[in-house]
C-alpha cells in the first residue's frame, strides 16, 4: 500500500504547481509505491497516472521529475 506525507500539500515545491501536475505527483508516488516501481515511471505508467508533456515539463521544472531517458 502507498502511502503520502500528509504535509505535501504545503511543500515549496508542491504549492506552485498546477492542479494538474499537483494529481499527477500524489498519482506517481501512489503508483510507484504500490507497483514497486522505486520511482521509475514508464511512458505507460506516466499516461496511467494523468501525465501529459505540459505537466511532465511542469514537474521537471519544479524539481520533481528528472528526465533521465529510461522512464
Amino acid at each position: 500500500m502507498a502511502w503520502t506525507d500528509d504535509r505535501l500539500w504545503c511543500h515549496p515545491k508542491y504549492v506552485g504547481l498546477s492542479w494538474r501536475a499537483k494529481a499527477v505527483v500524489r498519482h506517481g508516488f501512489e503508483y510507484s509505491g504500490g507497483m514497486g516501481t522505486k520511482g521509475v515511471l514508464s511512458a505507460a505508467a506516466q499516461h496511467t497516472i494523468g501525465s501529459t508533456r505540459t505537466v511532465r515539463n511542469e514537474l521537471v521544472q519544479a524539481g520533481w521529475w528528472d528526465e533521465n531517458g529510461d522512464g
